[in-house]
């Protein structure tokens, strides 16, 4: 046997025991309680967009994240005042109460002017001379989504490379930017800046210029619905169609999104039935719109940029056009021959209006159906898009189609989207193969290469990432049909495989 005899526990020592394993027990539930705080608190990365911050109401953005991303925007902009507006969506409400509190918390002035277009916010921003601003809105997205775009006081938008990287760090770490004793709260001013809105941009056309004419207009359910009444109002000579004029952001008819042709039966449907002169469809919160001729064909917003190009260039001779790298060739031609300089852009409109800011240019287009204007504080007006347009069919007399004909001089592949895992191993695929053969070569935004063929052809194709999502985005144009089908199906092949 043994001479090492299991000692017999007395029970002194049964205590201890049982008291160490119980103050073991309390620290592991102290430490999974605050575990699960942390990550109940914690902010989704992915909400932080190149031009915005954006997500699905509460899993990705909540209450919480609201509250972060205030305090972190008071942090880094250091505003005393900051204009708040939001759209009409379910979850609005609840996002808006947690971020006002974050920034009255923070000790800044709040100028909150209620529900309004992303267009009506920038205006509110400038005419009200705050340090800067927040607009609670996902624009187009699904009724689930929600999100903020943030601006500086002069409209200038906070977004990559200007501020977003050090406001998604600051909100992330949640510096716990905890309140100073020394903070006294701010106060709320309440404003409403619709009648004024529309004094300013009717000051920038001559609406005298606009002739009697129907039109048929889609506000989607969106914003739009907030201010076209009052704006049409002050356009007797017009007969206008209104569709889904009511705001509804659960979308009920269609989505909002101007340039995506299923959106756009009911509009085409009421064209046909009013003989309207043409059809107009705006976005979810007006920054967006599109147009369909008298037949009801979707037209490019290139194509419409093209048409309203002389009235920008007499105001603003030899002026900067910009228009992002997406667009057609006729849009560059366009503008040199009509005496402007064409300059091209990447995407997204944070980055188009820090260019054309920089250019001081007389306006921009995005494929997208974003329109820029130098009169608008160099940010988007749908509204005044329009009445530009109005203006045009007005002076030519014609349809809209034979206006937009010229124009249609080449072949678009549109932009078509593809999955793919690995975006920038694709991309440097893709460059690999087509680099040494072109004559052009841009990288501003994915890559963007043209090319010179026998017999006068040509062609240039644009791929770039999503941001957002695993996917490829290409775009191709060519001056022959052949041409543009042949380098669609080679490319398609590459990005597929």
């Amino acid at each position: 046997m043994s001479q090492t005899a299991t000692t017999a526990m007395t029970p002194k020592m049964i205590y201890n025991i049982y008291i160490f394993e119980f103050n073991l027990l309390i620290s592991y539930n102290i430490i999974i309680e605050h575990l699960i705080l942390k990550v109940n608190n914690m902010l989704d990365e992915n909400i932080f967009k190149a031009y915005d911050i954006r997500g699905v109401y509460p899993d990705e953005l909540n209450e919480e994240s609201a509250k972060n991303i205030g305090r972190a925007f008071i942090k880094y902009t250091r505003a005393k005042t900051v204009l708040v507006g939001e759209d009409a969506r379910v979850s609005t409400p609840a996002l808006r109460k947690a971020i006002l509190s974050a920034i009255q918390e923070s000790g800044a002035n709040i100028i909150f002017a209620n529900q309004l277009t992303t267009p009506m916010f920038y205006f509110a921003v400038v005419d009200s001379k705050v340090d800067a601003g927040i607009m609670i809105t996902a624009s187009h997205n699904p009724g689930k989504y929600n999100g903020f775009k943030m601006v500086w006081g002069d409209a200038t938008p906070i977004g990559e490379g200007s501020g977003m990287e050090e406001i998604k760090k600051l909100a992330i770490e949640n510096i716990e930017i905890k309140k100073s004793k020394n903070n006294t709260p701010g106060e709320i001013t309440k404003i409403d800046i619709k009648e004024k809105y529309i004094k300013k941009i009717l000051s920038l056309v001559r609406i005298s210029e606009i002739k009697s004419m129907k039109i048929s207009v889609d506000a989607g359910n969106g914003m739009a619905g907030i201010i076209l009444p009052r704006l049409l109002k002050q356009l007797p000579q017009l007969n206008v169609e209104n569709l889904f004029f009511d705001i509804d952001m659960s979308f009920p008819n269609h989505e909002a999104n101007p340039v995506k042709e299923e959106t756009l039966k009911t509009l085409k449907k009421s064209i046909e039935q009013s003989d309207a002169h043409f059809g107009v469809a705006y976005d979810g919160d007006a920054d967006r719109i599109g147009f369909l001729d008298e037949n009801g064909e979707f037209i490019r917003s290139d194509f419409i940029f093209c048409a309203i190009l002389p009235k920008l260039l007499s105001k603003y001779p030899e002026s900067a056009i910009l228009y992002d790298l997406r667009c057609s060739k006729i849009l560059p031609e366009e503008i040199k021959r009509l005496g402007g300089k064409p300059l091209m852009t990447r995407v997204g409109h944070a980055f188009i209006k820090k260019q054309l800011s920089a250019s001081n240019g007389a306006g921009a287009a995005e494929l997208s159906s974003h329109f820029y204007f130098k009169d608008f504080y160099g940010v988007e007006c749908s509204d005044l898009m329009l009445l530009y347009l109005l203006i045009i069919v007005s002076e030519n007399n014609k349809p809209l189609s034979k206006i937009i004909a010229p124009f249609k001089k080449y072949m678009q592949s549109g932009e078509i989207n593809f999955e793919v895992k690995n975006k920038n191993k694709k991309i440097t695929e893709i460059k690999n193969k087509y680099g040494k053969k072109t004559k052009n070569y841009s990288n501003i935004d994915g890559i963007r290469l043209e090319f010179e063929e026998d017999g006068g052809l040509w062609w240039w194709f644009n791929v770039r990432a999503s941001n957002t999502e695993p996917l490829l985005r290409l775009n191709i144009e060519a001056n022959n049909k052949d041409l543009l089908e042949k380098k669609l199906a080679e490319l398609t092949e590459i990005i597929e495989k």
